[in-house]
């Protein structure tokens, strides 16, 4: 009852109240310990200064084990409210959080807050104060954590705390005070906390709206394994790889859920995350640890395979596992010959194996994140030499000569009599020369089976030639049966069933095939020999970077490409490379040359040429047309503009240089006087420091994306994909931006081509340094004259050169930069000027208003004294009425008695009345009953 008196009793003085308990505080002489707190904590933001001068008695407080319960939290309330930070109070926040620091052991004393499981809210305000100076100062709680290991199982079990706000408190604890501290995210992880979190996940994932909860605990896992060796082995070796797998799991039921599906993908997405942290690559390959990785997780590359090959799955989830499967296959020939035994099912057209599906989704899907996507994992399997010779195998076409509805017309069966095709010939004449016709352009047109459409996406497609095909062959029957005379039904039978056989033998014939040579050159080369073709050049971009991994450092595999035929008939045969070189020459004369086109082929003969003597003796044999291509070359070199293919050229070049071990004095005298050693150093460097280069070389995947795809200029026909606006900022192959022309937004390398740009550049070097010392030798110079002495002197003069033309540039920026200084001073000087102006005439006018102010005041004070008499007359005249209205009372109140008398004697004889009545009343009853 004293508690609440004192609550409920107003305070004549707040601060001097509570200076009072301050000192009794300090002194140890406290009347009530809890009303003294109270009357802190409901003042403690009022006075924030003043009370945060008992914060070291407030600690010794809270740090003593006979602290009640109740105090706890007070003094807690008490701190919070005290190093919370206000607009108006910033520094009072930060100077009582200096003071709380500068307490010992106040750190440990909040953290074994933590052991009372029982008091919910003791425990929550503790760790909300933790939160609050770990915004502060994070390495000083870090540090009190460390010296308290034992509260650490605590902290961890904050996760699957049974209050909910203790739970959302607590990870947002631990996932600060994990920050950049490796020995509290060790100790971290052996309490259990990958476990914990597993079980969390596993329990929420389904519900609805959980994806931010998800998200936190991802992260949490994503810091404690960030360049933590520690917590990284121990993640592999304590089998949470196979806990987290189980993530990876998605049914059909699950997927057909409204209701559990985003959560679920949710956390496949940040499982491969998770994942994809653990496969650090560090310079461009991975460590034993990573390989290690790598092979545990080979045993769940079944799993991966299906969410990225499944058309059911959503597009982001099929990408992303595709790029952790090109991580799991990186150099590691287990893993890669174990995907390549990975068969997808039956579509009834071939039996697809996965670098058939990478190709076929590479080149014609039409989501450009899953072409990339598929291209990236495609690239670390072609990393197996194995595997590079057996896809070359596949470039050649199985259907050497290309079939059409005239081929079809010769298949006829033989068991029929010739004199039904009399019959049949007349009816059907027309009709078959145009088809011959058609399939004739085809013929010479076409070197592949009809356009090859992705597993995924193009069902509908298929199933709309089906019925065109049939809708065809109805048509046919029905002339027929009309020229036909009624009589012969006999011969409409037979005829009948002759077309049904043409029928299942045309779409035997017609169903497309699929193999990796079919897509490759139908992507490559559809602009120029087939116009059904829809003109993409980013396709023919991707097929040519396939190609260049199929051929790369491996030389098995390029002559297996070389001998490959793309198309071959009764005419004609024609070959995978030199038809490369002619779509390159026809590129390259057009009005309009597309970069992506000319840069993709360049690059297939770079990595052709590279380290291929017989590929440089062909391209310099002056018997054949080839030696074109060549020239072209040096004119690019010469005339070009975009340095990327002025680069690649060049690097073609210094490779038939390099590697041609037939001389030919012809074509080294052009390089010499046309080109020169120090224009083909000059422009490798100038590729070497561009933009994408350098960005390709930092990256370990090479480069992100840009997100347009609507290139006016280099558009021959109309190209477009699904979902071009969802590809924004994907790491992936390359990045390419179709809306500009400039050299610095492009970029088509990755770590291999930089490896082999600066290897030729090296033996460029040597090549032409050889040569000198062979001229020196053949002119008998003296034995201590060395060329590279005298290059070394130009180099250090041509530096020198370049040092004073730096200075003088750097003094002529410093002059022109005192210059715009002086400049912005006058321009300050005048705007200060006018700022005082200003002032000035401001100043001025609020004098003018306080003038007038103080004459509104001075009448303001007249009013007032008018107003003060009158109330006084007023106030006079209403005494005078109230002592008149006293009298008046007095009066009434004697007229009101002298009433009253009147009144009570009336009412005594209206009763006397009544009495006489009634015995008058009594007396005629009796007279009458006489009577």
């Amino acid at each position: 009852m004293n508690f609440l008196k004192n609550f409920l009793a107003p305070v004549s003085d707040d601060k001097e109240y509570i200076t009072e308990i301050v000192q009794e505080l300090k002194s140890g002489k406290v009347k009530s310990l809890s009303q003294s707190l109270f009357d802190l904590q409901k003042f403690s933001k009022k006075y924030k200064e003043l009370i945060g001068t008992a914060i070291p008695t407030l600690t010794l407080l809270l740090s003593d084990s006979s602290c009640s319960t109740l105090h706890a939290e007070m003094i807690l309330e008490i701190f919070i409210q005290l190093i919370l930070v206000n607009k108006s109070n910033d520094v009072l926040a930060k100077k009582n959080c200096d003071l709380l620091f500068q307490q010992k052991k106040i750190i440990e004393t909040l953290f074994l807050q933590l052991l009372h499981k029982e008091e919910a809210k003791r425990r929550n305000l503790s760790i909300h104060l933790l939160i609050q100076l770990c915004l502060y100062n994070l390495k000083k709680v870090q540090d009190g954590l460390l010296s308290c290991p034992n509260t650490v199982p605590q902290l961890v079990d904050l996760l699957i705390d049974s209050n909910e706000k203790t739970r959302d408190q607590g990870t947002r604890l631990i996932s600060q005070i994990i920050l950049n501290r490796a020995e509290i995210q060790k100790i971290v992880a052996y309490e259990g906390i990958f476990e914990k979190i597993f079980y969390i996940i596993s329990a929420e994932v389904g519900s609805w709206g959980v994806e931010e909860y998800i998200d936190q605990y991802f992260k949490i896992i994503l810091v404690l394994l960030k360049d933590n060796t520690s917590n990284q082995n121990y993640f592999r070796e304590s089998g949470c790889i196979q806990l987290y797998s189980k993530l990876l799991e998605l049914t059909n039921e699950q997927i057909s859920s409204t209701f559990e599906l985003p959560s679920r993908i949710f956390t496949i997405s940040r499982t491969i995350k998770l994942f994809q942290s653990l496969l650090i690559r560090t310079g461009g390959e991975f460590g034993p640890s990573t390989k290690l990785t790598q092979g545990i997780l080979g045993k769940y590359i079944d799993k991966i395979l299906n969410l990225a090959t499944e058309t059911i799955v959503p597009v982001s989830i099929r990408c992303e596992s595709f790029y952790l499967l090109g991580d799991i296959i990186y150099d590691n020939e287990k893993n890669q010959l174990q995907i390549a035994n990975f068969k997808l099912p039956n579509d009834g057209q071939t039996n697809q194996n996965i670098a058939l599906n990478l190709v076929i989704l590479s080149c014609w899907s039409q989501d450009l994140n899953e072409r990339v996507s598929a291209l990236y994992c495609l690239k670390s399997f072609l990393q197996n030499p194995k595997i590079q010779i057996l896809v070359s195998k596949e470039l050649s076409m199985r259907n050497k000569e290309p079939l059409s509805k005239n081929n079809n017309n010769k298949d006829k069966d033989n068991d029929n009599d010739e004199s039904e095709k009399l019959e049949m010939e007349n009816e059907t004449k027309n009709q078959n020369e145009k088809k011959i016709v058609n399939n004739e352009k085809e013929s010479q047109n076409e070197f592949i089976n009809r356009p090859i459409e992705t597993k995924n996406i193009d069902n509908n497609n298929k199933e709309k030639l089906k019925i065109e095909n049939e809708n065809e062959n109805v048509n046919v029957n029905q002339n027929q049966s009309q020229n036909q005379n009624q009589n012969q039904n006999q011969n409409q039978n037979q005829n009948t069933d002759k077309n049904q056989k043409e029928i299942e033998n045309e779409n035997k014939i017609t169903k497309p095939v699929y193999t990796i040579g079919n897509i490759l050159t139908r992507s490559l080369f559809a602009n120029y020999f087939n116009s059904k073709e829809e003109f993409d050049p980013i396709r023919t971009y991707f097929a040519s970077i396939i190609l260049s991994e199929i051929l790369r450092g491996n030389p098995e595999s390029k002559s297996i490409a070389f001998k490959s035929i793309i198309y071959q008939n009764e005419k004609e045969v024609r070959y995978l490379f030199p038809q490369i070189l002619e779509t390159f020459e026809i590129e390259n004369k057009s009005k309009n040359p597309n970069d992506f086109i000319r840069i993709g082929l360049l690059l297939i003969l770079f990595y052709w040429v590279f380290e291929s003597p017989k590929i440089t003796e062909i391209l310099l044999n002056e018997e054949q047309e080839v030696t074109k291509f060549v020239s072209l070359l040096i004119n690019l070199i010469i005339g070009e503009k975009n340095i990327h293919i002025k680069a690649i050229s060049t690097l073609i070049i210094s490779s038939i240089l390099i590697f041609n071990k037939k001389k030919n004095e012809k074509f080294e005298k052009i390089i010499e006087t046309r080109i020169g050693e120090n224009r083909i150093i000059k422009i490798i460097n100038e590729l070497m420091n561009s933009k994408p280069f350098l960005q390709a070389e930092n990256e370990n995947r090479i480069a992100k994306i840009v997100n347009d795809h609507d290139n006016k200029k280099n558009k021959k026909k109309n190209y477009n994909y699904s979902n071009s606006n969802h590809f924004n900022n994907l790491t992936n192959i390359l990045p390419i931006d179709l809306n500009t022309n400039d050299p610095e937004n492009f970029s088509y390398y990755d770590q291999n081509f930089i490896k082999l740009t600066k290897k030729c550049l090296d033996l460029i070097k040597y090549y032409f340094n050889s040569k000198k010392n062979q001229i020196a030798k053949s002119l008998n110079l003296p034995e201590n004259f060395s060329i590279e002495s005298l290059l070394e002197e130009l180099k250090n003069y041509k530096q020198m050169n370049q040092e004073i033309l730096e200075k003088k540039s750097q003094l002529q920026k410093n002059l022109k930069i005192q210059q715009m200084e002086k400049e912005k001073n006058s321009n300050l000087k005048k705007e200060i000027e006018l700022q005082i102006q200003k002032k000035k005439s401001q100043f001025s006018k609020n004098e003018l208003e306080i003038e007038k102010l103080k004459m509104n005041v001075i009448e303001a004070k007249k009013e007032r004294e008018s107003l003060e008499t009158k109330a006084q007359k007023s106030k006079n005249d209403l005494l005078l009425k109230i002592v008149k209205s006293k009298k008046q009372k007095k009066e009434c109140k004697q007229q009101q008695e002298n009433i009253q008398m009147i009144l009570d004697r009336l009412n005594s004889k209206i009763t006397k009345y009544q009495e006489k009545k009634i015995t008058l009343q009594n007396r005629v009853k009796e007279l009458e009953s006489q009577i």
